[in-house]
């Protein structure tokens, strides 16, 4: 009776979780825009000012609750070295943001 109690509240409890990723092109502002999704989504642990953020080597995760779901982030460095590693995070991934800057 409580394995059946337990799974009824984990099913109706759940939280889906999806995977979007941010790529574009070096310095295009994907950690800033990481960044300021993080402090709209969790203002009791807001992230980064734009001035302390640096170029990104490898990856930053962010993960934040909407409604019933989990959407986590994950903001991949644009060097040119980097980009070949974007394809492996492909298969993992439910949804992709381009950032472009309109300066360049």
């Amino acid at each position: 009776m409580y394995r059946l109690l337990s799974g009824l509240y984990q099913h109706l409890t759940r939280k889906e979780e999806y995977n979007i990723i941010i790529l574009g092109l070096d310095q295009s502002g994907k950690t800033t825009l990481l960044e300021k999704i993080k402090t709209i989504y969790n203002p009791n642990q807001p992230g980064l000012k734009p001035h302390q953020i640096s170029k990104t080597i490898g990856q930053n995760i962010g993960k934040i609750l909407i409604s019933s779901s989990f959407l986590q982030f994950i903001d991949l460095g644009g060097s040119k070295e980097i980009r070949m590693i974007w394809e492996k995070y492909f298969k993992e991934i439910d949804g992709l943001c381009w950032v472009l800057d309109s300066n360049d």
